[in-house]
Parts: structure tokens; sequence; C-alpha cells
């Protein structure tokens, strides 16, 4: 069985710390306190498990067709990262599951073109990464905002999303209890970046 790429740590009583650990050794760990310890180490007990990630995950050169429905869980969504399906949460507050990915030229669409105004499919969702760049994929969804991620990734990119019509399809941002944010495309951040060198 391979080594965990990490371990889930966290200190139950007082919740005082939850925390990543890469571990140097599968049987052992340490931890360097950044308080006083006399307040973390008394007759608490804790919890430590291996976090499961995965390292590496590239989507692309994919069809995917939709059916305009509405299920169990919602309505279909053409690729979707989530880390506890079914409502089953687990306290995985700091945690990014999915280390680096990259979803590019994938075609996201109705099956047969059908159109469906009222079920909000959703093309792309994001949730739990570390790294990832979403790029030159053609969605054609009704909903607005059909390429989104939520607070729970660290740095999502995107750059050169459209529709059918050529139309550019940024990335949103859905924060918890707020409105979409629409996030700027690498184009965006590379012409900001340029123009503040030149002040």
């Amino acid at each position: 069985m391979r080594t965990p790429s990490h371990i889930s740590a966290r200190s139950m009583a007082r919740r005082r710390w939850n925390q990543s650990i890469p571990p140097t050794d599968p049987k052992a760990f340490t931890r360097r306190w950044t308080e006083d310890p006399a307040h973390a180490t008394d007759s608490e007990s804790g919890t430590v498990k291996a976090l499961w990630q995965v390292q590496q995950c590239v989507i692309e050169n994919n069809i995917i067709e939709l059916v305009p429905s509405f299920m169990d869980w919602g309505p279909p969504v053409g690729v979707q990262f989530i880390v506890h399906p079914g409502g089953i949460a687990a306290d995985m507050t700091g945690f990014r599951i999915f280390r680096r990915v990259v979803i590019r030229n994938n075609v996201i669409r109705y099956v047969d073109n059908l159109k469906e105004q009222t079920v909000r499919n959703v093309g792309i969702h994001l949730d739990y990464c570390e790294d990832a760049l979403v790029e030159n994929n053609a969605v054609d969804l009704a909903i607005s905002d059909p390429i989104r991620h939520d607070i729970h990734n660290t740095n999502v990119k995107y750059f050169n999303n459209r529709n059918s019509a050529g139309l550019l399809i940024p990335g949103a941002l859905y924060p918890s209890g707020g409105p979409a944010v629409k996030r700027d495309e690498l184009t965006t951040l590379v012409a900001d970046a340029t123009g503040m060198s030149l002040l």
C-alpha cells in the first residue's frame, strides 16, 4: 500500500489546530507547536488519519453530453470535483484533496443539442483544488455561469473558455451565502501585471 501524501491531524477537545502534515516516515510524524503546549497537550485526545490526495489530474479532449433533467442529487454536471458526496461532510477546512488539475479542450453540451431554460446544469464545478487551470473548453448550457469554483480552492485560473457562438465564458467564484463573483482571465491578469510594471 502506498504511503499517504499527507496526514490529517486535529486536536479534538479544543480544536486548537487542524493541519495537513507531509509525512517523512510512514509510521510517525512530528508537529511543532506554535502556542504554549500546556494548553494543547493536557488530557485532550486527538485524531490522526491519512489524507489521501490526487496529485495530478488532467481531463482533456472529451465530449460530455448532459441530459437536461433534475435528479435526487440535482441537475447533471459535466465535470465535478467533490469531496463528500451526499452531503456527508467531514471537517476539511484548510485541506486540498486535488493537488494539480488541468481541464482543457473539452466540449460540454446538452445531448442531441436539446435546450433547457429551467434546469441549471453546470459544465465544470471545482471543489478542494490546490492548483487548477480550466482552459479552451467549449460549454453550451443555458446557465449564465457554467464554469465555477467555490471558496475551498486555493488557486484556480481560467483561460479562453467559450460557447459555440464564440463568446467568452468567464469562470465564477461562488462564496458561501453570497452572489457569484466573475474571475479574471489569465490574459487579463498578465495585462494588469504588464501595465503595473510600466508605471
